[in-house]
């Protein structure tokens, strides 16, 4: 039963993996026509229009994207990491988006934090997703922290991802990892899904809290592994 299903779901990857490519061609297409008019001098309403299509254009190559993420089989190439240092490159990559929502980014990763037996590119995915969210979510002028907790004795290493904004509505905290769930405007629905997956290749967990007091976690708990 357990084969069967895995083949079901491993056919509906591949499936979905396709149609997702072969719409990629036609949006290479329409994006080459977009950029040709982005050089070419136009009324001030018809240069609006072309920026609104460039911006959904994006918008559809981001799901594409996530879509092909998470439909592709996954395969990890692990390796000892440091867990630390992926999550300063997370940091960078997301300044510029913090400074945009006037949010500061506060690291509490211990120098004797232990190494683990990870994916360096699938974990910085993870953290990318989970900053670039925490990042939205929270409040001007106020601080988004990473905290990394991590003992000689513990098999497992607890990343707790926090912000202060308003808190996630109960109703909807059971579903924030299911495919296509999504509170946001413009939001694939998919970034939280990906995430689940990638921490779950590792032998992981993630979970989430939220109420007005203590903000909202998210909390990787990722295995050792070595």
């Amino acid at each position: 039963m357990k084969l069967a299903e895995h083949a079901r779901l491993a056919a509906i990857g591949q499936f979905v993996s396709d149609i997702a490519h072969e719409i990629r061609t036609p949006l290479a297409t329409v994006s080459m026509a977009l950029d040709y008019f982005e050089n070419t001098e136009l009324p001030e309403a018809a240069h609006k229009r072309l920026l609104l299509a460039e911006q959904e254009m994006a918008r559809i190559n981001r799901l594409l994207a996530d879509i092909l993420l998470y439909a592709r089989p996954l395969t990890l190439k692990t390796e000892s990491t440091d867990l630390c240092l992926i999550l300063e490159k997370a940091i960078t990559s997301r300044k510029p988006q913090a400074e945009k929502h006037k949010a500061a980014i506060a690291l509490d990763c211990p120098e004797d934090t232990l190494p683990l037996h990870a994916d360096p590119d699938r974990l910085l995915q993870i953290f990318l997703n989970l900053l670039g969210n925490a990042i939205e979510a929270t409040t001007a002028n106020s601080a988004v922290t990473i905290r990394v907790r991590s003992k000689d004795t513990d098999k497992v290493i607890q990343v707790d991802v926090t912000n202060r904004g308003d808190p996630i509505a109960p109703e909807n905290l059971e579903y924030l990892f299911e495919p296509f769930f999504t509170t946001k405007a413009n939001g694939t629905g998919l970034g939280l899904a990906i995430v689940r997956r990638l921490v779950q290749a590792h032998g992981g967990s993630v979970a989430v809290t939220s109420d007005t007091e203590s903000g909202t976690t998210f909390t990787v708990r990722i295995p050792r592994m070595l």
